[in-house]
């Protein structure tokens, strides 16, 4: 589900769209949000979309498509 609301992020959602969009509660949007800023050592939702790029959990084209929401 981490990765979920991590492409939402990525998507530009914010945290109240996330939660509607995948069905759960704003809080659990903000409890995955922070599991993975410190799985991936981030700081920021920046630093976090940069660090997923690098680590290959999110694709490019995810991120270029980003502006897109849903």
């Amino acid at each position: 589900r981490e990765l979920d609301v991590a492409r939402c992020i990525v998507n530009g959602l914010t945290g109240k769209e996330i939660a509607k969009k995948l069905g759960i509660a704003y809080g659990t949007v903000g409890i995955h949000s922070s599991s993975l800023r410190v799985k991936f050592h981030a700081s920021s939702q920046i630093h976090l979309i940069r660090e997923l790029l690098k680590s290959g959990e999110i694709s490019i084209s995810e991120f270029l498509e980003g502006g897109n929401r849903e």
